[in-house]
C-alpha cells in the first residue's frame, strides 16, 4: 500500500510560497545510487532561507530574524536519482506566540513528483540569553500576510 503525499500549494497560493531550484552534489548520492535521505533536510534549509530572504526584503540576518529550528520531520515518497532536477517549495503554515511553522516539499522540477515532504518549527530566541521569546509584533504582522 502506497502513501499519498500531501499536495503542493495550488496556483492561487503561489504568491505566499517560495519555489527555488536546488542542486545536489556528487557526495549527496548514496551507495544505492540515489539522493541520501539526510540531504533533503539540507534542501529544506535552502528553502527556508529563500523564504526568509524574500520575507525580510533581502535582509535575512540574525538581527532581522532570530530563529532556530526546534522541530523538524520528513516523510519520503520517491527516490531521487542524479539525472533529476529538483525544486524546494516552502510555505508558512502556522504562527504561534514564539514560533513559526513551515511546510516544505522537494519535488521534481519537471513533473512536480513529490520526493519528500517536511514540517519545521522555528522558535524566536533572544540572541544573548538563547531563550525563547515572543515574536515581535511587526514580524508577526509580516508573517500574517504570508500565512498559507
Amino acid at each position: 500500500m502506497s502513501r499519498q503525499a500531501p499536495s503542493i500549494p495550488s496556483e492561487e497560493q503561489k504568491s505566499k510560497i517560495t519555489r527555488r531550484a536546488v542542486d545536489f552534489r556528487f557526495r549527496d548520492i548514496d551507495m544505492f545510487g540515489h539522493l541520501n535521505n539526510v540531504v533533503y533536510l539540507e534542501l529544506f534549509d535552502v528553502g527556508k532561507a529563500e523564504f526568509l530572504m524574500q520575507f525580510t526584503d533581502g535582509k535575512f540576518s540574525p538581527k532581522e530574524v532570530n530563529m532556530v529550528i526546534v522541530h523538524i520531520e520528513a516523510d519520503y515518497y520517491a527516490q531521487t536519482f542524479p539525472d533529476e532536477q529538483l525544486d524546494v517549495i516552502t510555505a508558512l503554515v502556522g504562527i504561534g506566540e514564539r514560533s513559526l511553522k513551515f511546510e516544505q516539499w522537494v519535488v521534481n522540477r519537471h513533473n512536480d513528483e513529490i520526493k519528500c515532504h517536511g514540517k519545521t518549527i522555528l522558535a524566536h530566541i533572544d540572541l544573548v540569553t538563547g531563550q525563547s521569546t515572543p515574536i515581535p509584533p511587526d514580524l508577526t504582522a509580516k508573517c500574517q500576510k504570508l500565512l498559507l
